[in-house]
């Protein structure tokens, strides 16, 4: 029945109208207050949080955004674009690294804000350091925040200052210790050699002519223990010296002060010559050194190479009781690989990546017996590395290890629209051998 009294009419619609604007001051209340709620949430969080619309003008701010843009923050309200306030804050003097050439510095930051990837990092002028993430929201608004970085940043500083520290001190007692040490090494290298003194050789020119047989013998016996005396001095000198020489060259590269001049290098005749130095060591142990036939080269310093090649082989035969190491070099692809396989005890799969760290040992008790330091590995690693390369093991415990050295060749000038592939695959080496035993 349709309603048709005037009076039931404008009632309805008072009713009506009354509980629409009942409906919409609850929801109006409702939304002030979660906008409380939100703007609450913001200004208890540790960051600085700032909101920027689709045109990139300010939207909203809490109290930390605002502290960490201060002294700037006063001239800002919101509505204010980012580029605006950027200026404002270079003229102000609130970013120290925009100093040197404030338009490039505004423009870089400008794309960084457009573009809303990457963390930057920026030193204030009050001494504090700030980190700003940024990212933009399906709608186009940009949600920045920035964190106080200063703790964290002054412990890296103190980290590094330590670090350097560290380096600049085992450079000086490097130093220090080498001097004396030639000193003794020279000393002991005459001792090791008495019988080539002229004083000896006087000496027995006299004995001679007296024909004092009993007394040669006796002074041949007590020149025979000078020269062991001296021959030991000289080892042990020649050890201590050694290890002094790692640490120095350790202390060099992580101070950044180690240099390198690479070149080609006959990859054959750099074989030959390491294994002429080390064949009468082997041989006392009863391991065959064996070398690839190789045409290969190796873009590599020279007095470094040579370092590298030494460290390996001698780590070879150290650990080697008996039975072969072979050496090859190899070219693939984009540079060249250097190897060292022995038949040693070999190495456990969980010591494969810290037996390459500065005073490592494998096992205390085996390297007390070889008189190993821990720093022949880590030295060689860090040496292949300055020469953009790498270095990887295959070993297994009672399997042996073969310790590869990847040297990558010197970058080619290249022909427009020229590439330079990997091979990823290595070819097995030749199977022709030449025993240097």
């Amino acid at each position: 029945m349709a309603v048709t009294d005037p009076t039931a009419i404008i009632a309805f619609l008072l009713v009506g109208g009354l509980i629409s604007k009942g409906v919409a001051y609850y929801f109006f209340r409702q939304r002030r207050r979660l906008r409380e709620v939100l703007r609450l949430s913001i200004e208890a969080m540790d960051e600085g949080f700032i909101l920027y619309d689709s045109k990139d003008r300010l939207v909203m701010w809490n109290e930390r955004g605002r502290l960490m843009h201060s002294p700037s923050a006063q001239k800002v309200g919101l509505g204010t674009d980012f580029e605006t306030i950027l200026r404002l804050e270079v003229a102000d003097g609130h970013f120290l690294d925009a100093k040197d050439d404030e338009e490039a510095w505004v423009q870089q930051r400008l794309e960084g804000h457009r573009t809303a990837c990457g963390i930057e990092e920026e030193r204030l002028s009050n001494g504090r350091y700030i980190r700003i993430t940024k990212d933009r929201t399906p709608e186009g608004y940009l949600v920045s925040l920035i964190l106080d970085v200063t703790s964290l940043k002054m412990a890296q500083q103190a980290a590094e200052a330590s670090n350097k520290a560290k380096s600049d001190m085992l450079r000086n007692i490097s130093h220090e210790l080498r001097t004396p040490l030639t000193v003794v090494f020279g000393h002991s290298s005459i001792l090791s050699h008495a019988e080539a003194l002229p004083a000896t050789r006087s000496f027995r020119a006299a004995l001679g002519a007296l024909d004092a047989g009993d007394l040669d013998r006796q002074f041949s016996a007590y020149t025979d223990t000078i020269v062991g005396q001296g021959e030991r001095i000289r080892n042990s000198s020649q050890h201590l010296l050694d290890l002094v020489n790692e640490i120095l060259d350790l202390a060099r590269i992580e101070g950044g002060h180690m240099e390198i001049k690479p070149d080609l290098i006959p990859a054959d005749t750099m074989l030959d010559e390491t294994l002429a130095e080390f064949r009468g060591w082997a041989k006392t142990k009863g391991i065959a050194l064996h070398r690839l036939p190789t045409d290969a080269t190796i873009y590599a310093d020279p007095m470094r190479l040579k370092q590298i090649a030494h460290n390996l082989l001698g780590n070879a035969i150290k650990f080697t009781d008996h039975g072969t190491i072979t050496l090859t070099a190899e070219t693939h692809g984009d540079g060249t690989w250097l190897s060292v396989a022995d038949t040693g005890c070999g190495i456990a799969d969980d010591d494969h990546k810290s037996i390459f760290e500065s005073f490592h040992q494998v096992d205390a008790s085996d390297a007390r017996r070889q008189k190993g330091s821990g720093l022949g590995l880590a030295l060689t690693k860090s040496l292949v590395e300055l020469h953009g390369g790498t270095i990887t093991l295959r070993s297994a415990i009672g399997a042996g290890s073969t310790f590869e050295v990847f040297f990558p060749a010197p970058a080619p000038a290249m022909p427009a629209g020229g590439t330079s592939p990997r091979d990823a695959t290595r070819e097995p080496p030749a199977e022709t051998v030449a025993e240097l035993t």
